[in-house]
C-alpha cells in the first residue's frame, strides 16, 4: 500500500497533462482514420497502413493504461482513507480491552509476514 501511496504521489497527472494525454489519444485515432483514407485511395499498401493502425493502437493503449492507473491508485488512496477515518472513529468507541485485542492481532498478523 505504501508503494501505491508512493506511486500516486509520484504519478499524479495535473488536469492540463490528463488533457494533453486525452489529446494525444484522440491524435492516435485521426492517424488511423487517415491511414485507411490513404489506403483506400491507393496511396499506401496493405503493409504501410497495417504499421500505421499497429503503431497507433499500441500508444493509445499505452496512454489509456496511464489513465487508467492513476485513477486506480486514486480510488485506492480515497478508499484508505476512508477507512483509516472510520478506523479512528471506532478506536475513540471501543473498549480498552477491545483495542488492546485488536493491536494484539496486529502485532500476530504482522510477526507472520516476516
Amino acid at each position: 500500500m505504501a508503494e501505491a501511496f508512493a506511486q500516486g504521489n509520484q504519478q499524479g497527472h495535473s488536469e492540463s497533462e490528463r488533457t494533453e494525454i486525452l489529446t494525444e489519444i484522440a491524435l492516435c485515432k485521426q492517424r488511423i482514420k487517415n491511414a485507411e483514407t490513404l489506403f483506400l485511395k491507393a496511396r499506401i499498401d496493405q503493409h504501410e497502413i497495417d504499421k500505421y493502425i499497429e503503431e497507433n493502437e499500441k500508444e493509445s493503449a499505452r496512454l489509456q493504461v496511464t489513465l487508467s492507473e492513476e485513477a486506480q491508485i486514486k480510488e485506492m488512496m480515497e478508499l484508505s482513507i476512508k477507512m483509516f477515518t472510520e478506523m479512528g472513529s471506532e478506536w475513540d468507541k471501543a473498549s480498552n480491552k477491545d483495542k488492546q485485542e485488536y493491536v494484539q492481532s496486529l502485532l500476530r498478523k504482522g510477526s507472520k509476514m516476516t
